[in-house]
């Protein structure tokens, strides 16, 4: 192609002006074959960028295939009910919270939501409806009408059947360490606490099924106190540290039995009979009934040393069984477990104990005289013999 158009021009172009010609025309070939290099190559280029990102596409939905068939299609429906516990929280308790007349500021409207998530989800049978939740709601002094219950009754009801139709293993986990950081795992703040706070009673309750949480639980938190260091004299060594922190564990256990004979005054049936018994037993210690509080949300016993609650007790009694849940510090706990189990065996009564935190313990049927097993039992050591 280039001899022939150079054997034209030539016929039109003579002398020196020829060879001029004939140069510029030898560099203008040569860029263009430069030009067509250079577009090759960046077209390449583009080609294997493309390549590249297809791959990658291709890779990263493969991944997101891979996830989405790490859940089983009969778990799907947790995912559900997790949207619907979310709304029972975050609009039906909270309009109930902010709408009852008592409540002045957010660790009151936390109460609120906190007591009445208590009765909507019991340990055991179903959820209460809505005249019962407002009983039971009065006897720990808030006056809540049974109408401005029924739709969180009614929302509750449906995520406790749906959560027990997938035929797995539900937990309504309220377990909580008080005065602990939160466990980012298992638990979240509730709004507007701060999440390195330390907890102080829980709103909602985490939702796990078949060991898998789905729902974290809510806590109300506290601000941490600042602790500051008071300079000793010169030279002066460290406070000697406790051999052991079990008296200052925190222990929570649940103790249940069946409801002696009407008439005997002496038996823990009731809680001011419950009273009597420890005051009369335990001199040492200031026994006294409490009214509800934010933490506990009825009618309880308070065990002071020198001012300072070092135990609390709550019992329920019905359908002719009685349920003792004593929370506090391990040797008061431990003490008041010991005194209920002589009295209790005393009896013939067969007692059950289950310790509930830290570490949740199963339950165990003590016999009269078993108080040292007892120990090992609520101490989270499986009892021998």
């Amino acid at each position: 192609m280039e001899e022939l158009l150079l054997s034209s021009l030539q016929k039109f172009v003579l002398g020196s002006a020829w060879d001029m010609v004939k140069e510029e025309l030898k560099q203008l070939v040569e860029e263009n074959r430069r030009l067509r290099e250079y577009v090759d190559t960046r077209l390449e280029a583009q080609d294997r960028r493309v390549d590249e990102h297809d791959i990658r596409l291709d890779a990263l939905s493969k991944a997101r295939t891979q996830q989405r068939r790490l859940i089983p299609a009969e778990y799907l429906d947790h995912q559900d009910i997790r949207t619907k516990l979310n709304t029972l929280a975050d609009q039906v308790l909270l309009d109930i919270a902010v709408r009852t007349a008592e409540i002045e500021g957010p660790r009151k409207e936390a109460d609120v939501i906190g007591r009445i998530a208590r009765l909507l989800f019991p340990e055991e049978g179903p959820s209460p409806d809505a005249e019962t939740v407002a009983q039971q709601l009065l006897e720990c002094g808030l006056r809540i009408p049974p109408d401005k219950l029924h739709r969180a009754c009614e929302l509750t009801r449906e995520i406790r059947l749906a959560a027990d139709a997938t035929g797995h293993t539900i937990d309504w986990d309220f377990t909580l360490d008080l005065g602990e950081p939160l466990d980012p795992e298992r638990q979240q703040p509730h709004a507007g606490c701060d999440a390195e706070g330390l907890a102080d009673f829980v709103t909602v309750p985490g939702y796990s099924a078949d060991g898998k949480a789905y729902v974290r639980q809510r806590v109300f938190t506290r601000p941490r106190l600042a602790e500051t260091a008071q300079p000793g004299p010169a030279g002066a060594l460290p406070p000697e540290q406790p051999a052991t922190t079990e008296t200052a564990a925190v222990l929570t256990v649940r103790v249940a039995f069946d409801m002696p004979e009407v008439g005997d005054k002496t038996g823990p049936g009731l809680l001011k009979e419950l009273a009597d018994l420890i005051g009369t037993a335990r001199q040492d210690r200031a026994v006294r009934l409490s009214e509800a509080t934010s933490r506990i949300p009825r009618k309880h016993i308070v065990l002071e040393d020198d001012g300072r609650p070092v135990c609390s007790m709550t019992a329920v009694a019905s359908s002719g069984k009685v349920k003792v849940e004593i929370d506090g510090e391990n040797d008061e706990v431990i003490g008041c477990a010991h005194l209920l189990h002589a009295e209790l065996s005393g009896k013939g009564l067969q007692v059950c104990f289950k310790r509930v935190a830290p570490g949740p313990w199963g339950e165990w049927w003590s016999l009269p005289g078993e108080h040292e097993l007892l120990r090992q039992h609520l101490l989270g050591e499986e009892p021998q013999g």
